[in-house]
């Protein structure tokens, strides 16, 4: 018997291979989860994952809704370590899964963009958001924003 990925000696199984093939990703593999409302940013979601960023990271989020993407030379001038802010999206979207505020599906709102002269680094850059979260993101900062108005500590 020639032993299958799920039975690799020293690994845990492969997320697909299980009895009958059927994972989270569907039969074969291939993602066939729609996504839902519960799965994708909300205005209440966006303001809450901004308020736990420290001020750094909360810039590159803000630069890249406002702009749709953001250059790590343009953040590099304005910030002293572009990395601290990287952990810092990472640390909120995780303590977000861990509070329950939302699902372990969610994407990342701002993505990196690695540097295709040289894939195999991970380089990033620049960093990207996509529009339709740009929109939910726009609208929370500019709750966080009239709530700073107010009188409120927010961004």
């Amino acid at each position: 018997m020639i032993p299958g990925p799920h039975r690799r000696k020293g690994a845990g199984p492969i997320i697909g291979t299980g009895p009958g093939g059927a994972g989270p990703f569907g039969p074969c593999g291939a993602d066939t989860t729609d996504m839902t409302d519960g799965e994708e940013w909300t205005g209440e979601r966006a303001a809450r994952y901004l308020s736990l960023l420290p001020a750094g990271a909360r810039l590159l989020a803000v630069l890249a809704s406002e702009n749709g993407s953001v250059a790590v030379a343009d953040l590099r001038t304005r910030l002293i370590s572009v990395r601290g802010c990287r952990t810092a999206h990472g640390f909120a979207l995780r303590r977000g899964v861990r509070e329950g505020w939302w699902p372990t599906t969610i994407p990342e709102p701002v993505t990196p963009v690695y540097d295709p002269a040289d894939p195999h680094r991970h380089r990033a850059v620049a960093y990207t958001m996509a529009p339709a979260r740009r929109a939910v993101f726009l609208q929370a900062l500019a709750r966080l924003r009239g709530d700073a108005d107010s009188g409120h500590p927010a961004c």
